[in-house]
């Protein structure tokens, strides 16, 4: 098997960033780093001057996939001249970034075997004929993410034997992983004849964990909750001229991750606490948080639809660790720890998507430095969570006032604070375009 050296993989989604290694792994020896998003990415770039290849997604913030392939254009020497390979059911052609940019390369979602090595074999021509493989491997953090196995696995005992280890359809639980690891294997192996199918399986799963309109069909009873909170939220979307587009992937974002909430075990206790106060302020400023969150989002065009499910997670654990017959709008002195507490919790969740833990931990923090409880500047703040600080920030003053509130207005009180770096294009989002000018205009005289 060829060496392929350094490739970095870059996706916001874990169980694609795994199957990317799968298969890359399947073709070559290679040594993985990993991001989460494209900002990430580029500040690998600069760490690794050895690498040898870009495998990129496009949809990402902060941070897409054309801004690194433009960063990793600008880097000096044989670095700046590395393969990327553009990872998207879209084209190279669909961005205009790539334009100009040499040694780009496309590999369609979703990926199959023989798509990659013809990619690597262009990529990195060998040269003399690379053996078949008959077996290829698959690694424990892949298995860990697949909760049952797809196809037979085997364990290898010789250059050129391969035992059965797991028959198909085993369970593949926390107690089983363990075990491998205990025993000392790192990897197992699949027929290559089985290869295409059985990461063709765990996709459907993933995309079945995604599948917002999978999990509503399954979780009918979920819509009675989020309708008891959309009393309040019906005049966040008369003042803030909120889409039903938005308003309709808020009430889905929030049912799928209650629902999948009330899966897990350690999480079910967030499923009961919003059943339990369902119609409540409580239950109001999380779906008013989450909602205006994702429009803010999307009119900066920083947030897409896989993206703002996100909000729908933060909204939901960001103040849970508050007592029930404590928690107001504004919280209490004496809470001030709770997003610490609330990101300890969250950091235990495996499949909580990335960002997550940055906006629970920074929702209570101000761009002045006044915030809590790390006390952050804005320049500090990350910017899914500057999103989530301003949509909380309206959604408390739209309970406070009893949904009364004057947008302009509120924009015009609190346009200080929110002043400097990402804050002020966030907040002028919440403005009519003919008050956007308005604002511009007072903010240069």
């Amino acid at each position: 098997m060829r060496s392929l050296g350094k490739v970095l993989v870059v996706d916001d989604v874990e169980a694609i960033r795994e199957i990317v290694k799968f298969y890359i792994e399947s073709v070559g020896e290679v040594q993985f780093l990993e991001a989460e998003n494209g900002q990430k990415a580029i500040e690998l770039l600069k760490a690794n001057p050895d690498l040898k290849l870009v495998f990129c997604d496009y949809n990402m913030h902060p941070g897409n996939g054309g801004e690194v392939a433009v960063a990793l254009r600008q880097q000096a020497g044989q670095l700046g001249r590395i393969p990327f390979v553009l990872h998207t059911s879209e084209t190279v052609e669909d961005h205009h970034e790539f334009a100009g940019l040499e040694n780009i390369y496309h590999a369609e979602k979703p990926l199959t075997l023989d798509q990659l090595e013809n990619l690597v074999e262009e990529i990195f021509p060998a040269t003399s004929s690379t053996p078949r493989i008959n077996y290829l491997p698959v690694h424990l953090g892949l298995l860990s993410l697949m909760r049952k196995t797809y196809a037979p696995l085997f364990v290898k005992m010789g250059e050129t034997k391969y035992v059965r280890f797991l028959h198909e359809g085993v369970d593949m639980t926390a107690e089983e992983i363990h075990k491998l690891h205990a025993r000392g294997v790192k990897q197992l192996y699949v027929e290559r004849s089985r290869f295409d199918a059985f990461i063709s399986d765990f996709q459907k799963f993933v995309a079945e964990q995604l599948d917002v309109n999978k999990a509503l069909a399954s979780g009918a009873s979920l819509q009675t909750v989020v309708t008891e909170s959309m009393d309040m939220v019906s005049m966040v979307t008369e003042a803030l001229g909120i889409s039903a587009e938005v308003q309709a992937l808020t009430e889905q974002n929030i049912q799928l991750v209650l629902k999948l909430a009330n899966t897990n075990e350690k999480l079910v206790p967030i499923m009961e606490r919003f059943e339990k106060m369902e119609g409540s302020p409580y239950t109001q400023h999380c779906v008013m948080t989450a909602m205006i969150a994702t429009d803010l989002g999307k009119k900066l065009m920083w947030v897409n639809d896989k993206s703002s499910v996100k909000f729908a997670y933060a909204a939901l654990v960001h103040d849970f660790s508050t007592s029930a017959d404590k928690w107001t709008p504004t919280g209490e002195a004496d809470e001030r720890e709770h997003p610490r507490r609330a990101h300890e919790f969250v950091k235990n969740w495996k499949n909580c998507p990335a960002d997550v833990e940055t906006i629970i931990l920074q929702h209570h923090e101000l761009p002045n430095g006044r915030g809590y409880p790390k006390h952050l500047e804005a320049s500090k703040i990350h910017p899914m969570a500057a999103l989530f600080i301003v949509a909380h920030h309206v959604a408390v003053s739209m309970l406070l006032n009893k949904g009364k509130i004057n947008i302009p207005e509120w924009v015009e009180q609190n346009r200080d604070l929110y002043s400097s770096h990402e804050f002020n294009r966030i907040v002028t989002q919440l403005l009519p375009q003919a008050e956007t000018a308005t604002l511009s205009a007072k903010k240069v005289s």
